[in-house]
C-alpha cells in the first residue's frame, strides 16, 4: 500500500512537471505570436502614416 501510494505521488510529480514545461512552452509560443502581430500592425501603421503624409 505504502509503495502504491510513494509510485502515484512519484508519478503525478511528474506529469505535473510535463504538465508544466507543457504549459510554458505553450506560453512562450503565444508570447512569440503576439510580439510578431504586435511589429507587423506597428509597421502597417508607420506605413500608413507616411502614405497619409504624402497626400497631404
Amino acid at each position: 500500500m505504502v509503495n502504491m501510494m510513494r509510485d502515484d505521488q512519484t508519478y503525478m510529480k511528474y506529469d505535473s512537471k510535463i504538465f508544466r514545461q507543457a504549459f510554458y512552452k505553450k506560453m512562450d509560443e503565444v508570447v512569440i505570436s503576439l510580439k510578431t502581430t504586435h511589429t507587423a500592425l506597428e509597421t502597417n501603421l508607420v506605413r500608413q502614416f507616411a502614405e497619409s503624409q504624402q497626400h497631404c
